[in-house]
């Protein structure tokens, strides 16, 4: 899983070095400084990708291109947007970058009533009050049928928390909702925002999927001829607000989504916070079903309270959200797709130093610091273990079923009768680029030359077996040497290498220490902060186990 930040541009009080330490090596970030519906253009683009390497960082996803109003309500003219949209994403693939995250929400982004909730432990945190929200919509945007749309008991609450309101508190109520959240593009007057809401009059649920659908079937043809992934950010939160129609709150909806367009390129961008709000959602199972089509992750948690229509922004470990199998199921889409997935901790509580410096709402150094160093925790702990058990049987079958399944667990590549063989066809593979004591660093060309199945061998024709080696490097990639040698008193396997420059190094197993019960074959996988991948592959007997 790739480490990323969100960077709001060269403004952001929280520096490109700060990011640097906190551990993330990528960055999201957008051309923040351009309005809605404008083509961005490749000298712009370039300029802050160049910005973020000479930080040392890599800008791994665009968060967000806006999607224009008029696309959304699906107004005159709104394929002239649409298509500005597509080619400021081929500008941005031309430059590299080739996974943008992006909304539908109508008129508003992420909504909040309270951007400075206190914790017990003196952090704040954003919050969501329903019962606020409710005087709000009814009391100070007046909108026709907000009432009916609260229900009696929610319009009572409402009406007695706006009595409690004096003027100042009204009107930070009034600029925390419309004033313009982090990663909007707009903000608004209550005229201004009551004229946004009319534009959507009569639309509904199914006008805005259907537009949707015209802007994926539009905008996915192009940009998937230039490799890139479009990432769905869901509904914050995931249910209708002031009347409009909200479209990508459920696992139905985000279904639906990936049926207007079937391309890898019509993906989603997957917030277990906004996801989470809703008890109805199963992450755990929604990243089961939906994994394939995944391309980036927010990761935070919510808690819902007493009035289950109001949350906060819980510690990442804690609230609603179970962390730890969201990390294993999206350990699991990398072990099977092969792709590692870019992740950023989002909404951190403001602790500490946060609250002596004047940083966006939910976007603190500190607070995002703890829960990108928890995540990492849980990532590391939980990195993608494939273990296939094959037995009870005689070695050699077991051995050969094992390094069938090991093979297909790693890239899918056939298996020659010979077990040892196919072992050290494995070992070869691992040769791409270097070997570390932890583990083989395979570089991007030489996964490359994986996928395509292109690689040299020079394996003896006895198959690595008695002692025998063999050895070898990808096209294309950087020296180095492995070799793997079987002990003929002990069964002891041992694989070796090193790489110009680096010592060299030994790894041994015992896939044969003897012919009862069964063996195990382990596919670690993990992906390191460097561009290449990291692999390393064990046998054990497990005995009785």
């Amino acid at each position: 899983m790739i480490e990323t930040w969100r960077w709001f541009g060269p403004n952001d009080p929280v520096t490109l070095s700060d990011v640097r330490q906190t551990g993330a090596t990528g960055i999201v970030t957008a051309l923040h400084d351009l309005p809605n519906g404008t083509v961005w253009p490749v000298e712009a683009i370039e300029a802050r990708r160049d910005m973020i390497r000479a930080a040392g960082l890599e800008w791994q996803v665009v968060e967000s291109i806006p999607v224009h109003e008029d696309i959304k309500t699906g107004a005159p003219g709104w394929e002239r947007h649409a298509e500005a949209w597509a080619q400021s994403a081929v500008n941005l693939a031309r430059c590299g970058i080739r996974t943008i995250c992006y909304n539908f929400m109508p008129v508003l982004d992420w909504t909040r009533t309270d951007l400075e909730h206190a914790l017990p432990d003196g952090a704040t945190c954003l919050r969501f009050d329903n019962d606020d929200m409710a005087a709000f919509d009814i009391h100070i945007l007046e909108r026709p049928g907000a009432a009916e749309d609260h229900g009696p008991e929610a319009a009572a609450r409402a009406a007695a928390r706006f009595a409690a309101m004096d003027e100042a508190a009204k009107e930070k109520l009034t600029r925390t909702i419309i004033a313009g959240l982090p990663g909007s593009e707009e903000s608004f007057t209550v005229d201004s925002f009551r004229a946004q809401l009319a534009r959507y009059d009569g639309l509904g649920h199914a006008g805005l999927r259907a537009n949707l659908a015209k802007f994926l079937q539009l905008v996915v043809p192009i940009v998937e001829k230039e490799g890139i992934v479009m990432g769905m950010h869901p509904d914050d939160p995931p249910r209708p607000l002031f009347g409009l129609p909200r479209i990508v709150s459920t696992a139905d909806d985000l279904r639906a989504i990936l049926a207007m367009a079937d391309s890898p390129a019509n993906g989603l961008t997957f917030c277990t916070g906004s996801l989470g709000v809703r008890a109805d959602n199963d992450l755990p199972a929604m990243l089961r079903e939906f994994g394939d089509r995944v391309h980036f992750l927010h990761l935070r948690a919510t808690k819902r309270e007493a009035d289950p229509l109001s949350f906060h922004e819980a510690p990442h470990l804690d609230g609603d959200v179970d962390m730890i199998a969201v990390i294993r199921e999206t350990l699991a889409i990398e072990t099977r797709t092969g792709r590692p997935l870019p992740f950023r901790p989002d909404h951190g509580h403001a602790m500490a130093d946060d609250q002596r410096r004047r940083t966006a709402p939910g976007y603190p150094l500190i607070g995002r610091m703890r829960g990108l160093a928890e995540l990492r925790g849980i990532v590391r702990k939980a990195s993608a273990t494939v273990r296939v058990r094959c037995g009870p049987a005689k070695l050699r079958t077991a051995t050969r079923s094992c390094c069938a399944s090991l093979c297909a667990a790693i890239s899918g590549i056939s298996v020659t009768p010979s077990p040892w063989a196919t072992i050290c066809t494995s070992v070869d593979r691992l040769d791409a680029a270097s070997v570390s004591t932890s583990s083989a660093t395979l570089s991007p060309q030489a996964a490359s030359a994986w996928s395509r199945k292109q690689w040299p061998s020079s394996k003896s024709s006895s198959g690595c077996r008695a002692s025998t080696s063999s050895s070898g490097s990808a096209a294309g990639v950087p020296g180095g040497a492995i070799s793997m040698k079987r002990s003929e008193k002990t069964g002891r396997v041992s694989i070796s290498g090193c790489r110009s420059g680096s010592a060299a190094i030994t790894r041994s197993s015992d896939p044969c220490a003897s012919s009862a019960s069964s063996v195990w074959v382990t596919v670690s996988r993990t992906f390191s902060s460097e561009p290449g991948w990291r692999r390393a592959i064990s046998f054990s007997n497990p005995g009785s186990r």
